[in-house]
């Protein structure tokens, strides 16, 4: 009796061996393509609400500067504190000096009280006073108490200057300020992504 056998084949070892190796070569890709999404999409939700949360602060420093008056820019500020006395000072740009401009930026709020903004080299920084601006003759602004940073720690400042024009009571303009900010968005190195923002404020109520 003559058995006939099965004409059909497996796969050979090297066959096995190309199929597994194109197989795994997929799911990387895969996995490297899925590994991407995921870092894009925390980007990009790390940018947008670091984003609405810096936008918060400079509308924050737009709107009590549009309402406030007796602007005072200092271009540097130093360990030894800042004298105001009833006085105010401009500052500004130079296009030959990219450090022109001011990082410190003190006046009086709609309610008369000295505000006082500043720039510490890595945030944006607040001081609200309860001094009048007309009772402080002089004010000595103590740099090294009452600041706090109002920029959320996911926020890098690089760079914030104030630039600021018409503050002489003899201008017959009213004093404006521009403010230029630069930084760097998000806490993790990969997913960081730098910014340039500038915005300018004219004073709303009539100079003094």
């Amino acid at each position: 009796m003559k058995i006939s056998m099965p004409k059909n084949k497996g796969f050979s070892t090297i066959e096995m061996m190309v199929a597994v190796a194109l197989f795994a070569m997929v799911m990387l890709m895969s996995a490297a393509a899925m590994v991407t999404l995921v870092n894009a999409n925390q980007k990009a939700r790390s940018v947008k609400t670091a984003v609405d949360n810096l936008n918060f602060v400079v509308e924050t420093i737009s709107r009590s500067l549009r309402v406030g008056s007796h602007y005072y820019c200092q271009p540097t500020t130093n360990s030894s504190g800042i004298v105001i006395n009833h006085n105010t000072q401009n500052c500004p740009i130079d296009l030959n000096n990219s450090n022109s401009g001011g990082t410190y930026m003190g006046f009086s709020d709609r309610n008369g009280k000295l505000v006082f903004y500043r720039y510490n080299g890595s945030c944006i920084q607040r001081k609200v006073t309860n001094v009048d601006w007309v009772s402080a003759a002089p004010y000595v602004d103590d740099l090294n108490s009452g600041y706090d940073c109002i920029t959320p720690a996911d926020i890098t400042i690089t760079r914030f200057r104030f630039y600021v024009y018409n503050t002489g009571i003899a201008s017959p303009k009213q004093p404006f300020v521009t403010l230029v900010i630069s930084g760097t968005v998000g806490a993790k190195q990969s997913t960081q992504t730098n910014f340039n923002l500038m915005t300018s404020v004219t004073q709303r109520i009539p100079q003094e």
